[in-house]
């Protein structure tokens, strides 16, 4: 009983140990293939990663790239507003310094333009005459000689004539007779090359004369008598203006 229960232990333990060693060879062969499958699958997953990868990468250098021409156009399109911002400040400067130069020539223009329509007196002087008479004297045309000679040397020059009788005679005579006076004179300058156009005469009679238009004679005594102021108020008062010179340039410009 003992050797067939030792055999019967023997029987299993070889049994045992066949099975054992059967479920080894079973187990290492399920762990190879699932090794192998798990291997597949990284190395799938480590394809699909790089796939991905590449394709990220990829649309990064593409974004990457976009972006760039992006910037280099705003770049651009900003070189060219501050070139177009530097013409215009460029030329809104010479602008103003055009501007600025017009208004200086505009002014000096309108100053010697001003001046000369601005007349001043230059001479004056009394051409005297006898009682109830309009012929000129001997003597008056020698001081009218001396006034003529002055406007001729003198252009742009005005000729104001104005003349007076004494209180002899009506108002009415009076101021025809000063007025033939004042033609008297006139006409004898535009013989001696005075333009009419720049004599202006009147005939004030008897009247006193304004300011400005005081005789130049005076009375020789403190008692003056009638008959010497009778004689200082027979005359023409003669005032000669002269307006300021204007340069050609300014006359060409004024001309329309």
């Amino acid at each position: 009983m003992k050797k067939s229960r030792e055999s019967i232990l023997t029987i299993l333990a070889m049994t045992s140990l066949l099975f054992v060693s059967g479920a080894g060879c079973a187990t290492k062969k399920y762990a190879r293939t699932q090794a192998e499958t798990v291997n597949q699958r990284v190395t799938q997953v480590q394809n699909e990663a790089n796939e991905r990868d590449a394709t990220l990468n990829a649309k990064h250098e593409s974004d990457f790239s976009k972006v760039s021409e992006r910037i280099d156009t705003t770049n651009q399109k900003l070189e060219q507003v501050g070139s177009t911002a530097q013409q215009a400040s460029s030329a809104a400067s010479q602008a103003k310094q055009q501007a600025d130069a017009n208004r200086s020539k505009i002014g000096a223009m309108s100053t010697e333009m001003a001046s000369a329509l601005n007349f001043q007196i230059v001479d004056k002087a009394d051409v005297n005459f006898a009682s109830n008479k309009s012929d000129l004297t001997a003597k008056a045309k020698e001081e009218l000689d001396q006034i003529i000679a002055k406007v001729q040397g003198a252009p742009r020059t005005m000729v104001e004539l104005v003349g007076f009788t004494d209180p002899m005679g009506s108002d009415t005579y009076n101021l025809a007779l000063s007025l033939r006076r004042a033609d008297a004179v006139s006409c004898y300058m535009v013989n001696h090359n005075i333009p009419l156009v720049s004599i202006h005469a009147i005939g004030l009679g008897e009247q006193a004369a304004p300011q400005g238009l005081e005789p130049d004679e005076k009375p020789t005594t403190p008692n003056v008598t009638k008959k010497e102021l009778n004689q200082i108020a027979r005359r023409v008062r003669i005032r000669v203006y002269k307006a300021g010179e204007m340069s050609p340039a300014t006359v060409a410009q004024a001309q329309p």
